[in-house]
């Protein structure tokens, strides 16, 4: 889980600061690299996960796992996109430069207290998302769609595990999905990535 505390040290100045998903109210999970039907939800502590999903669909929402394998996450998934090992920081740049590229930017409350929007807008542009989605092996067209469904649903989440942390690049992927979820609007937000009531704050 360093990545995650490296991530959470980067952005909210504390390494124990890490966002879990609001799994009981959001209406689009997605998650990528993870395995919460063998985990239990890992960090985010969400056991009778299977349930969980089926309330989600039953309520009209989705579970969209990203990975390079079929895993059980991915079997009860609603859609399963399988990428190349090691990719996640690729799909996530082609998330964010999609979400920038169209104008989609809504921080929400999260406005008044985020610095850097710009430098990130002008790194993620730097990117050419065709080269991206290859690099994911994932179609560019639909990156650019998922993109648009994380910003049109107001409870969304992306939420990264094992998988995405335990990869060459997985520090920033974790930052990256931090950063997806903020300029979304769904961080620190019901039905998104909010931050948990510790026994010790």
């Amino acid at each position: 889980q360093l990545p995650h505390m490296v991530a959470s040290h980067a952005m909210f100045g504390h390494q124990f600061l890490m966002p879990v998903p609001d799994v009981d109210r959001t209406q689009l999970f997605v998650c990528i690299g993870g395995t919460p039907v063998a985990s239990g939800g890992s960090i985010m502590g969400a056991p009778g996960f299977e349930k969980r999903i089926e309330a989600l669909r039953a309520r009209g929402g989705r579970f969209i796992v990203i990975d390079p394998r079929r895993t059980g996450s991915a079997a009860i998934a609603d859609e399963f996109l399988p990428v190349r090992p090691g990719a996640g920081a690729f799909v996530l740049l082609a998330l964010l430069h999609e979400v920038f590229a169209a104008g989609r930017v809504a921080q929400g409350h999260l406005a008044q207290s985020t610095v850097g929007l710009d430098e990130l807008r002008k790194a993620v542009l730097a990117f050419e998302p065709g080269q991206l989605a290859a690099r994911a092996g994932l179609p560019r067209e639909r990156l650019a769609r998922l993109a648009h469904e994380l910003c049109d649903e107001p409870r969304a989440l992306v939420y990264g595990r094992v998988g995405a942390c335990t990869q060459e690049f997985g520090g920033l992927a974790l930052w990256l999905i931090y950063c997806l979820n903020a300029v979304t609007g769904h961080l620190d937000s019901e039905g998104g990535m909010m931050f948990a009531e510790p026994a010790v704050d």
